[in-house]
């Protein structure tokens, strides 16, 4: 009982960052995605209402919460590498010092496999996202390094993971399948309504 309450949490923990870290991204891109509705309606809103989600993430896992978060802050920065960000640091500064914050407060291993699988869940949704990408003239790693190399280079991310923490792979790979079947059916339902 008390090992299926656990799951529960965990994967609840896991489906509340994904929430935040979505929001977030859509947010950045300000492009039609999977919550840009609950971003026209909220607005100023949306800072308030993250950082009450995170909060109770938190409350659930709090290493579990912020090393996913830190993680898909520094995938995140990619396309940001060289550029000068408000703190007058370039991106792979700013990364640098997160990872770092986060591998000393939070722990190597927990950490590391965040990151593994934020960056496997990148590439995964850059081959996903290839065709749409291509077009559109989007930042995409499958597009710059090639994807059978990304492919590749996941698969091996993936190999690692299994071995840091293959129970946290599981719960998150169940919640980013969710996200993206969800965010296929609402953009066949936007195909179709155009």
């Amino acid at each position: 009982m008390l090992s299926i309450l656990y799951s529960i949490k965990y994967l609840l923990c896991v489906l509340l960052n994904a929430f935040i870290i979505k929001l977030m991204d859509d947010y950045i891109d300000s492009s039609n995605n999977l919550f840009t509705d609950f971003i026209s309606k909220t607005k100023e809103g949306i800072l308030p209402y993250s950082l009450l989600i995170f909060a109770i993430a938190c409350l659930i896992n709090v290493k579990l919460s912020a090393s996913l978060f830190l993680s898909s802050y520094i995938v995140g920065m990619y396309g940001d590498f060289n550029r000068r960000l408000t703190l007058k640091l370039k991106g792979y500064q700013e990364s640098l010092i997160i990872l770092l914050i986060g591998i000393f407060l939070i722990g190597l291993m927990e950490m590391i496999s965040s990151l593994l699988i934020i960056v496997t869940f990148q590439i995964i949704d850059d081959l996903i996202d290839y065709n749409k990408d291509k077009y559109f003239n989007c930042l995409n790693l499958a597009i710059k390094y090639g994807v059978i190399e990304v492919l590749i280079f996941a698969c091996i991310l993936i190999l690692i993971t299994i071995k840091l923490n293959y129970q946290k792979l599981i719960y998150c790979s169940i919640i980013f399948s969710v996200f993206q079947f969800i965010e296929k059916i609402i953009n066949v339902e936007e195909v179709n309504w155009n």
